[in-house]
């Protein structure tokens, strides 16, 4: 009976695969398929069959993992690898997911593992790639050729052998929000490729330069955090009207920023902190501080705190956050407006604004509460060491008179500059925890509805003091 028994569930089971294929992929999906070639067809059906891949309208979402390629012929669908990696042979040339020709195609959640190009676009614009990882690709992770206007957010590019995302005669794509870590190459490269954004993106401790342009203008760098490279953070060659700002270029080896046959370029609120070079230019002109009020960048290897002065010329009496002398890189090249502390910026997304911090400490976090008051969170400090702010606030955000106050405390403070659209606040204190900046009115109001409240707190007890008498 049990021989007979075990027969008819061996039957059962093989009916169940040949029948519901897509079924048993589920229930295996710690298995890789090897499928030589999937492809997504121009009508949108899926060739070979048998691929762990559901289709649901547009929506591709993947099974398993596979040992395949994966061709997109189709324009206007989503990819979603719902975690599952697809994986090469680590073969010259091979390609994990290629698009070529198609646009409004999204690329999301999928391992790619041990191809040459892990994601391959040509020719292929509006395209989107986010929040996938890759892994041990040999080339280039992800590699635009002839493609504009795609996106590449939110990605993982971790331990690839080769470089990380390049762009070759690609404009107005964005690169944001990526962390692009020990990789055997350049993590970021464009070449001949015009009016890209990369924003936010994190580049540790890769074996090449941070971001690499070529030939490529009018691009922007914006708050990278480009450390610990094994060449420099950034190096421009033979490109012009770019934007350097905001980043954090620390601890690279051979130098912070590199500029060869590179003009007109503007670099200005950087960070640039230990690295072996703070910086390696030629005599092209290029621009490095964007005026008094946004000021120049920060370089931790000058002497910061000469600051007895302010001004356009910096020899009126009082401190404002500037290094009263310039620095001078060569003759076509001086930060007239170094900074005496790190840049930071803060989004505050609800009103669409930004707040602009120069200071000696780290600033932890920035939080705004339910009144509008702004709070900034400072990391440890030392105790002995006077702490330095030059704080613009948008009055967008907060209007003019303001109240600051350090740790519960009124702080007296200068300020700066106004006008009808910003704010520049300095003051320096010891040992900051927590920061409060906010309109005079509302702290006015706070005041009045603390007193108030306090008013009739006693009121209320004291009725209720009398009703106990009574009763």
């Amino acid at each position: 009976m049990g021989g007979i028994l075990k027969l008819k569930l061996s039957t059962l089971n093989a009916f169940f695969i040949i029948l519901f294929p897509t079924a048993f992929l589920v229930c295996s999906s710690n298995v890789a398929m090897a499928v030589e070639t999937i492809i997504i067809k121009y009508d949108g059906s899926i060739s070979p069959e048998n691929a762990p891949i559901m289709r649901n309208g547009s929506l591709y979402v993947f099974l398993a993992d596979m040992q395949s390629s994966i061709i997109i012929e189709r324009s206007n669908i989503i990819i979603d690898g719902n975690g599952f990696v697809i994986e090469g042979r680590e073969e010259f040339q091979s390609k994990g997911i290629i698009l070529n020709g198609v646009s409004n195609v999204t690329i999301r959640n999928v391992g790619i593992e041990r191809f040459y190009y892990g994601v391959w676009l040509y020719n292929a614009n509006c395209n989107r790639v986010v929040d996938n990882t890759l892994r041990m690709n040999t080339g280039r992770a992800v590699w635009l050729g002839y493609s504009n206007n795609n996106t590449i957010t939110k990605n993982k590019l971790i331990g690839n052998k080769g470089r990380g995302i390049m762009l070759e005669n690609s404009n107005n794509s964005i690169i944001e929000n990526n962390s692009i870590i020990e990789n055997g190459c350049d993590p970021v490269i464009l070449s001949h490729s015009n009016c890209n954004w990369i924003n936010g993106n994190l580049i540790a401790k890769n074996n090449g330069r941070g971001i690499w342009l070529g030939y490529s203008h009018n691009n922007m760098l914006t708050e990278n955090n480009i450390t610990e490279n094994n060449y420099s953070g950034v190096q421009l060659y033979y490109s012009n009207s770019n934007l350097v700002f905001g980043n954090t270029i620390s601890k690279n080896n051979i130098c912070g920023i590199q500029l060869s046959n590179s003009s007109l370029n503007s670099i200005y609120n950087n960070n640039f902190i230990n690295n072996t070079l703070s910086c390696q230019v030629d005599m092209f002109i290029n621009y490095w501080d964007n005026g008094l009020l946004a000021g120049g960048n920060y370089w931790s290897h000058m002497n910061t705190t000469k600051d007895y002065h302010s001004g356009l010329m910096q020899n009126e009496n009082g401190s404002d956050g500037i290094v009263d002398e310039p620095y001078k890189i060569n003759e076509n090249n001086v930060d007239r407006y170094p900074l005496v502390g790190m840049y930071s910026r803060f989004k505050i997304v609800s009103e669409n604004c930004s707040l602009s911090i120069v200071s000696t400490v780290k600033i932890k976090s920035l939080t705004m509460d339910v009144n509008g008051a702004i709070i900034l969170h400072v990391s440890e400090v030392n105790p002995k060491q006077l702490s330095i702010f030059r704080v613009i606030i948008p009055h967008m955000l907060l209007s003019p008179p303001y109240v600051v106050e350090v740790d519960g405390e009124p702080m007296e403070y200068v300020t700066i500059f106004e006008d009808e659209c910003l704010s520049i606040l300095y003051f320096c204190c010891f040992s900051p925890s927590e920061i409060l900046l906010l309109p005079e009115i509302l702290h006015n109001f706070l005041q009045k509805f603390l007193i108030i409240s306090a008013f009739s707190l006693v009121l209320i007890i004291k009725q209720r003091t009398k009703l106990k008498k009574v009763n």
